[in-house]
């Protein structure tokens, strides 16, 4: 079997993933992204869909579709920063929120991402559709693979145990954690890191394995593609489980003042989510204290 049909092979297959996902969360988009407040979440949900240009305009170069294929996977690599930087932001963010604002996971994951993003240009200056790789590009593409690797390992064991903590808190009181955000928040780390992270530590290996050859490069339609998919999913999620909580808090909120005072914090912090530093999501532990909280108030307030 041939590398160019295994390539095109690989380039068909990501273009088919990319678009059939993109119809599915098309209804979702729509709603949650085009006919809300314009906001620096939208501009990564952009980015994060940028292979659905990308991945078009190489495979069109390497048909030899349009002329110039070096100058086209140039333009193409420029695009993946895009993405990849959307990509790491949101993850940053994301964590960075789970884990109750805390300045040192925000310093530690976004020095990592910034060294990343850094690495990737330094890569992209390099690239071409064919011929022999520079050594200075094998190092700045081994060094990329490994770095975001490494990122995504600790992003998400640090959202997984977070969520973990929560679900032992909800436990300990006796509540039920079905299809509350802790649920949801460890729901899709494990997806992203399942997913993400075998096609990226695939990608190291064969790196390692195949530095200047066609192995090296083989999963490169569909690693950043299918971690800019899920990125973009975990937007529309967070900001369609924010509706579904602002809907139920509003279903039980009681005449009582304390209950609204307390409901009035729950909503805000929910609503919070989708403007300014709060639209990334919630730390699922402070969720949960202060549902417990509402709840306590409410079977006070039910007593005779």
């Amino acid at each position: 079997m041939s590398t160019t049909f295994v390539q095109f092979c690989m380039q068909y297959s990501s273009i088919a993933l990319l678009y059939y996902d993109y119809f599915l969360t098309f209804p979702l988009e729509i709603k949650y992204i085009w006919r809300r407040r314009f906001t620096i979440n939208t501009i990564l949900y952009i980015c994060c869909r940028y292979a659905l240009l990308a991945n078009l305009l190489y495979l069109f170069a390497i048909s030899n579709v349009i002329n110039n294929c070096d100058g086209w996977y140039t333009v193409t690599g420029y695009l993946s920063v895009a993405g990849r930087t959307a990509v790491l932001a949101i993850f940053t963010a994301r964590t960075w929120a789970t884990c109750g604002k805390s300045k040192i996971i925000l310093l530690g994951l976004g020095a990592l991402a910034v060294v990343c993003i850094a690495i990737d240009f330094w890569h992209v200056s390099g690239v071409k559709c064919s011929g022999s790789t520079p050594p200075d590009i094998q190092l700045a593409n081994k060094l990329l693979s490994i770095l975001v690797c490494a990122f995504e390992c600790i992003g998400t064991a640090l959202n997984v145990q977070r969520c973990l903590k929560a679900m032992k808190v909800q436990r300990r009181h006796g509540s039920r954690f079905d299809d509350s955000i802790m649920y949801f928040m460890l729901r899709e780390g494990l997806i992203y890191f399942c997913g993400v992270f075998v096609f990226t530590f695939t990608a190291v290996v064969l790196n390692f394995e195949d530095p200047s050859g066609f192995m090296g490069r083989l999963l490169n339609a569909l690693t950043l593609p299918v971690s800019g998919l899920l990125s973009a999913r975990l937007v529309l999620n967070l900001r369609e489980w924010s509706d579904r909580t602002n809907v139920r808090v509003s279903k039980h909120t009681s005449p009582s003042e304390n209950i609204q005072q307390l409901s009035m914090s729950f909503h805000a912090a929910t609503v919070g989510r989708l403007t300014g530093s709060d639209e990334f999501g919630s730390d699922p532990l402070d969720d949960v204290r202060r549902d417990l909280d509402v709840n306590e108030v409410k079977q006070l307030s039910d007593l005779p």
